[in-house]
């Protein structure tokens, strides 16, 4: 899912709420994706926690330093272990600040 996004900004975490109806089928992994060349993708950010909640629940995933400047897209790599399992998304959010504020906050 690409992710739309103001300019000038860090990214301190994604924030995904959601459900599955069996424990054995997960969301495995949750990747940033930045593409600054039509032929060029990096993964800026890779958490490999296991989100396999059967009640409703937000994980909020730190992302390290980083500050995109090419298209970015979210990646979520999912795990269906039996064709009637369910993997439900609620909310998806991107926690973020200025770069204009961390230069601020630098300088004191």
């Amino acid at each position: 899912m690409g992710l739309r996004l103001p300019p000038q900004i860090k990214i301190d975490e994604i924030i995904l709420c959601y459900h599955v109806s069996n424990p054995e089928s997960l969301i495995a992994q949750v990747q940033l994706v930045e593409m600054t060349t039509p032929d060029h993708a990096l993964v800026r950010h890779d958490d490999p926690t296991g989100l396999k909640s059967p009640s409703p629940q937000c994980y909020r995933s730190k992302v390290g330093e980083f500050i995109p400047t090419g298209t970015l897209t979210l990646a979520l790599r999912l795990n269906v272990q039996h064709p009637t399992d369910q993997i439900k998304l609620g909310a998806v959010g991107v926690k973020v600040r200025s770069t204009a504020e961390l230069y601020i906050n630098w300088s004191r």
